[in-house]
């Protein structure tokens, strides 16, 4: 895909429990989801948290007994933390290259800051570090229908070759895919859907490798 275009519109990555962001992580639905996959991880799993989008849940992780690799560039906002079951590296995301060492993954809401190609690369890379049978939680915004998303995409498509999902907000790169879509890049990255949930305007996915 030529994404050189979206390249001058993307954004520095926020970093973990951004304002851009934080709202979101009080949906309900989400914690559901958190503890649904704490429950199907094995005792003392190490899990990998991309972006470490998920640094606002690790006390409970680590109450659970799970430790955490984050993962996120040099512009990671993570607070210094003394527990020695949490460490953050820093790298992008596409120097990943872990193979067959984690239980799990967190990917919260990060796709929609990257275009989809990208997001395809991390969850490949995802998929390649987990174990077998090791499992994935994935959150995102998706299109909602009636929303104004449709007349951002017209605009932009008037200056680029737009895929589906992409959109400028405020002048930034977004990433505001259908389900279909979403799901398709689950497929692509070869997990298994186990569940999903869509609400307000937001989707929840659970899968395995």
């Amino acid at each position: 895909m030529n994404s050189s275009w979206r390249n001058q519109y993307l954004e520095d990555l926020p970093g973990p429990m951004s304002k851009t962001y934080s709202k979101l992580f009080s949906d309900e639905t989400l914690k559901d989801y958190l503890i649904h996959f704490v429950a199907t991880l094995e005792d003392n799993a190490v899990i990998l948290d991309i972006d470490c989008s998920g640094c606002g849940f690790w006390k409970f992780l680590r109450e659970n007994g799970i430790k955490i690799i984050g993962i996120s560039d040099s512009r990671c906002k993570s607070v210094k933390l003394s527990d020695r079951g949490i460490r953050i590296l820093h790298m992008a995301f596409t120097d990943i290259s872990f193979i067959g060492i984690f239980g799990g993954f967190l990917l919260l809401f990060v796709p929609n800051l990257l275009p989809p190609d990208l997001n395809l690369d991390i969850l490949n890379k995802a998929h390649l570090a987990l174990r077998i049978g090791g499992k994935g939680l994935i959150a995102l915004e998706i299109e909602n229908s009636g929303s104004v998303s449709t007349a951002i995409k017209d605009e932009l498509s008037k200056k680029h070759p737009a895929l589906e999902g992409d959109r400028l907000v405020n002048d930034k790169y977004r990433f505001v895919p259908t389900i279909s879509a979403v799901k398709n890049l689950i497929r692509l990255s070869e997990f298994h859907l186990i569940k999903y949930t869509v609400k307000s305007g937001k989707a929840f996915f659970l899968v395995r490798k």
